[in-house]
C-alpha cells in the first residue's frame, strides 16, 4: 500500500469562498428544477435559455464552477435530444484517449489508486496457500488488480498452488494484457497458471458459460471492482443485478469481493440523479484539486474524464446510461436478498488512510473519503451457509 500511502497534497489548496446569490446550495436547487422541466417534458427552448444564462457567468478556473458547467452541459444535451456518445466509455472511438486517463487517475487519485490495495487484502484471505484458488473477475481490465494480488500472496509466503483466473471483460486488448500480466506474475511466484477469457458483459453469459465456470474446482472467489454499474436497469423482478448476484450465488464461492463509487445514480429520477451527481462529484473534484499533480493534469482529469460520466449519468435517455452507481446501502441489500452475508473487515485497514483519503470500518464494509464525502466502499461477502 506503499505507493498509494505516498502520495502528496498540494499545499492550502485554495477553494474560493461562495460569490453571489446563486452559488451554493441556491445553484444546485437551481440545476435540480431545471431538470425537473426536462424530465416533466418542459418547452425545449425556454430551459436552453435557462441553462445557458445559469453558464454564462461562470468561472472555469473555480472547481465549482467546472462542475457546474459539466451538469449543465450534460441536462442541455438531455433538453435538446443531442446526441451524448452513450454507452461505455471505454469501447467508445476514443477508448485510448479514456483509458489512458484512466490510467492517470488508477496512478495518481488516491480513491482509485487505494481501492486495488484495499480490496486486495480482502481476497488474500480467501486465496491464501489454497491447493487451487479459482478466481472470477469481472472487469478485469488489463489485470493490475490481480497480478499485485499474486504478488502479495508471493511475498507473504501465501501464494496458492495453482491459480485459475476467469476474466470477463469488454475489450479483447485488456483480455490479452490480462493474460500476459498475470501469466507473468504467476511464473514469479512458481504458480501453476490458467486464464479463461470472457470477452463479454456479464449479463451475457450463456448456459455454456456459467457450466465452464461451475466445472471449475478449488476455492471459488469473485472479483469485481469498478464493473458492477454498468449493469443496465430492467423492469423485471427480480432486476438483472439482483438476478447475476443469485447466480453466483448458486457458483458457492468462498468471498465475493465489490468496489464501487458510492453514489446514488442508477433509479432515482433525474432532479435527485441531478443533486446527487452535484454533492458526489463536487468531492471528486476537490479530492482531485487538492492532488500535487500538474494543473494540466487536474483539468483533464476533471473535464475530459469525470465530465464525460457526468454526460453519461445526466445527458442521455434513460434506457441508453451506462454509469449507473449505487449507494453502499443498495448494493448490501442486493447481496443480503440474494444469500450473501457480509464479512465484517478488519479494522486494520484504517491503518492506510493519509492526507488525501480517510478509511473507515464498520461491520459492513470499508470506506474511502475524500474532501469530506464518502467516494468508494469495498464490500466482501459470503454465501450464508458458505
Amino acid at each position: 500500500m506503499s505507493k498509494a500511502q505516498a502520495v502528496t497534497l498540494r499545499q492550502n489548496p485554495v477553494y474560493p469562498a461562495p460569490q453571489g446569490s446563486w452559488r451554493g446550495p441556491s445553484i444546485k436547487s437551481s440545476l435540480q428544477a431545471i431538470a425537473g422541466r426536462i424530465a416533466k417534458g418542459g418547452q425545449r427552448e425556454g430551459v436552453v435559455r435557462m441553462l445557458d444564462d445559469l453558464i454564462r457567468p461562470l468561472d472555469m478556473k473555480r472547481t465549482e464552477d467546472q462542475l457546474v458547467g459539466a451538469i449543465a452541459a450534460a441536462l442541455r444535451k438531455r433538453a435538446v435530444g443531442a446526441r451524448t456518445d452513450v454507452g461505455n466509455l471505454y469501447l467508445r472511438e476514443d477508448e485510448l484517449q479514456h483509458m489512458s486517463l484512466y490510467s492517470l487517475l488508477r496512478e495518481h487519485v488516491p480513491m482509485i489508486s487505494m481501492t486495488h490495495p484495499l480490496a486486495n487484502e480482502l481476497l488474500l484471505p480467501q486465496v491464501s496457500s489454497q491447493e487451487q484458488a479459482v478466481i472470477f473477475d469481472i472487469g478485469i481490465g488489463n489485470g493490475e488488480q490481480l497480478a499485485d494480488l499474486i504478488h502479495l500472496c508471493g511475498t507473504r509466503e501465501a501464494a496458492p498452488r495453482r491459480l485459475v483466473v476467469v476474466g470477463l471483460d469488454l475489450s479483447a486488448p485488456s483480455l490479452a494484457n490480462a493474460q500476459r500480466n498475470l501469466s507473468a506474475a504467476a511464473e514469479r511466484w512458481g504458480i501453476d497458471f490458467r486464464f479463461i477469457a470472457l470477452n463479454k458483459q456479464v449479463e451475457a453469459l450463456t448456459d455454456e458459460d456459467w457450466t465452464l465456470l461451475d466445472s471449475l474446482e478449488g476455492t471459488r472467489v469473485v472479483n469485481a471492482t469498478f464493473a458492477l454499474h454498468h449493469l443496465r436497469n430492467d423492469d423485471a423482478a427480480p432486476d438483472v443485478r439482483d438476478r447475476l448476484f443469485q447466480r453466483l450465488r448458486c457458483w458457492r464461492p468462498r468471498a465475493l469481493v465489490i468496489s464501487e463509487t458510492d453514489a446514488e445514480f442508477n433509479t432515482v429520477p433525474l432532479p435527485e440523479r441531478t443533486g446527487n451527481a452535484y454533492d458526489y462529484f463536487l468531492g471528486v473534484f476537490q479530492h482531485i484539486d487538492a492532488l500535487d499533480i500538474p494543473e494540466g493534469d487536474r483539468l483533464l482529469l476533471k473535464l475530459g474524464m469525470i465530465a464525460r460520466e457526468i454526460e453519461d449519468i445526466l445527458g442521455p435517455n434513460e434506457e441508453e446510461r451506462c454509469e449507473r452507481y449505487e449507494s453502499a446501502h443498495h448494493w448490501r441489500e442486493r447481496l443480503e436478498r440474494a444469500g450473501f452475508a457480509l464479512n465484517p473487515p478488519p479494522s486494520s485497514l484504517t491503518q492506510a488512510s493519509n492526507e488525501a483519503i480517510t478509511i473507515t470500518v464498520d461491520r459492513s464494509y470499508v470506506t474511502l473519503h475524500g474532501a469530506g464525502t464518502s467516494l468508494v466502499t469495498i464490500l466482501c461477502a459470503r454465501p450464508v451457509d458458505g
